[in-house]
């Protein structure tokens, strides 16, 4: 199965990567039990997306929609993509990029809903693996915090679709000026 994460992602997200970049390995863990299965895959995948390489930390933000509403229920991926050439003036992606994304995206999710080798991937989810939390005061600072409690009974939020956030996404949560 990680072999085959590595070849939708060559498929469809290389072409939105530039060429500096390179998936270099894939790791997928079997959720259903604590003794589930784990597979890894070396397979490389090089960015085939001309233009000016932006800085590491700037991103593609793709914000996966749920049906179900709770506090946090955002979940995102990340993504390395684009160029200077995708951006418009300011912090944002341009129309044809995002479109672009947008189809990628969806490729490689469609790709990944199949069965390799006994294993069969029907849809993409999100693991709630916290619900609610428990006022705590940090010792050390003497700050109140709020601490997440773990989910006894998770139930995976099915993902109703995806979508490329039109603003540049940063790794660290901020972009930093001139690279």
């Amino acid at each position: 199965m990680a072999d085959h994460v590595v070849g939708m992602w060559d498929s469809h997200i290389a072409a939105q990567t530039v060429g500096s970049y390179t998936l270099t390995q894939v790791k997928c863990v079997d959720l259903g039990s604590k003794t589930g299965g784990i597979g890894f895959s070396t397979g490389t995948s090089i960015g085939t997306l001309v233009g000016t390489p932006l800085p590491i930390d700037v991103c593609v933000v793709m914000n996966h929609h749920l049906r179900r509403r709770y506090r946090g229920g955002r979940p995102r991926t990340y993504l390395p993509c684009g160029v200077v050439e995708s951006m418009t003036a300011g912090n944002s992606w341009n129309g044809a990029f995002v479109t672009a994304m947008n189809g990628a995206w969806s490729g490689f999710i469609a790709g990944l809903k199949t069965t390799v080798n006994g294993v069969t991937v029907t849809d993409q989810v999100n693991i709630p693996y916290f619900k609610g939390f428990t006022p705590y005061r940090d010792p050390a600072t003497d700050r109140p915090e709020d601490k997440p409690d773990i989910n006894p009974n998770i139930v995976p939020d099915t993902i109703s679709s995806s979508s490329a956030r039109t603003v540049i996404g940063s790794q660290r949560r901020r972009l930093t000026p001139g690279g």
